[in-house]
């Protein structure tokens, strides 16, 4: 209470909705959050839609804040001493409504709670809680046939379970990367490549990225992060794996006006070599948003 007191500007907004108290007293181990306005409002607008998952999920909560607010995520803040620096992800406040409207919004489809608990991990929260912040936005923003059309969260799409898609939907898998300009220039490492031979091997597919983590990229986004993809093929081994993975993926592929077959792996790293191929119908898995 003291520390509410101290705030006048909250004592006006506690005097004029005391229900705000419940919200400072459920995030008041987070000094600087818990006497921001927007981030009391937002909660305390979760604490009246969903009562029974914030009862339950208490410090699952207030881990994702603590991941949101740290110093590898820097999630905005707008009254904050430490006000937060990453413009790639929402205001933690709107992060708050965002966990509200997916709860709502999906309320049926499995796996939804394993999203949030990704958000919470101690262990790499900071990353976690990024990605799904991005994730939760994108899905804010998403008609309701979309939302109808999820599946499930955190889908295993292959059958030794090996990898795990973001979201399943009736007829593709989609995997979100929150990823800045330097780490799509830096993509390409074993695993990043392990994980695409999957989704080619599992079928139709779109890898989302992020939009707003794309400022810094002289021209279109969306060509940018198809040249990485591009860049990756021309790796070692990488065409022949992705062909073999999945031939009929490399059919009728649109080029330069023509439809082309691609016949085997070793076509595939000749086209990779060129510098426009990026332009080709193979590269549509890539979207940003």
């Amino acid at each position: 209470m003291k520390v509410v007191k101290n705030n006048p500007h909250l004592v006006d907004a506690v005097n004029a909705d005391p229900s705000l108290m419940y919200a400072w007293n459920l995030i008041k181990s987070r000094p600087q959050m818990s006497v921001d306005l927007e981030i009391l409002e937002a909660t305390n607008r979760l604490l009246k839609t969903h009562p029974g998952w914030v009862s339950e999920n208490e410090d699952l909560f207030n881990q994702i804040l603590k991941n949101l607010g740290s110093g590898e995520v820097g999630a905005r803040c707008l009254t904050c001493p430490s006000r937060g620096f990453n413009v790639g992800i929402p205001f933690i406040h709107v992060t708050i409504d965002d966990i509200s409207s997916i709860l709502t919004r999906t309320e049926g489809i499995q796996n939804v709670q394993k999203l949030l608990n990704e958000m919470g991990q101690a262990a790499l929260g900071g990353k976690k809680a990024d990605g799904g912040a991005f994730i939760l936005n994108v899905l804010r923003h998403k008609s309701d046939a979309f939302i109808k059309d999820i599946q499930k969260f955190e889908y295993k799409y292959l059958d030794d379970a090996s990898f795990e898609a973001d979201i399943r939907l009736s007829t593709q898998n989609l995997e979100y990367k929150s990823y800045s300009v330097s780490s799509w220039t830096s993509f390409g490492s074993a695993d990043h490549i392990a994980q695409m031979t999957a989704y080619f091997t599992a079928g139709k597919f779109e890898y989302v990225a992020n939009v707003a983590k794309l400022n810094a990229v002289a021209g279109n986004p969306t060509d940018f992060v198809k040249k990485q993809f591009q860049r990756v093929m021309k790796k070692e081994g990488v065409a022949e794996a992705l062909y073999d993975a999945n031939p009929k993926y490399f059919e009728n592929i649109q080029y330069q006006g023509k439809t082309i077959r691609i016949r085997d792996g070793n076509d595939l790293r000749n086209y990779v070599a060129l510098d426009d191929f990026f332009t080709s119908s193979l590269f549509q898995f890539v979207k940003v948003e």
